[in-house]
């Protein structure tokens, strides 16, 4: 159950926003350093595929920002390996034999 009162902090369970009155600070945008060598991100996940995360992460013996570090890293080699199958058949498809150089053309110094 969520609420809102003037005063922000956790009891009981319940999420207790803010009101507008309190200024929010965020250090990590403000230029300052970051506790940490690298990046951080955060994200809300539902109950489900955190029960998942956790499972995998107890798993693999990990941490769950490991388990997701790795998802993310595997779904950007994999779009990576998209665009350039993508470019490639692109490339065959505009080929022309005729207006390729061939290699003493590329290699032999002008």
């Amino acid at each position: 159950m969520i609420q809102r009162q003037g005063a922000g902090d956790i009891r009981r369970g319940r999420l207790i926003f803010c009101s507008s009155e309190v200024p929010h600070l965020c250090y990590t945008l403000s230029g300052g350093l970051m506790p940490a060598k690298n990046p951080r991100i955060s994200t809300v996940v539902d109950p489900g595929l955190m029960k998942w995360l956790r499972t995998k992460a107890g798993q693999e013996g990990i941490s769950v920002s490991l388990v997701v570090r790795d998802i993310l890293m595997r779904m950007r080699t994999e779009e990576e390996e998209h665009y350039w199958a993508t470019a490639g058949e692109e490339r065959l498809r505009n080929f022309t034999p005729s207006e390729a150089l061939n290699h003493d053309d590329v290699w032999t110094s002008p």
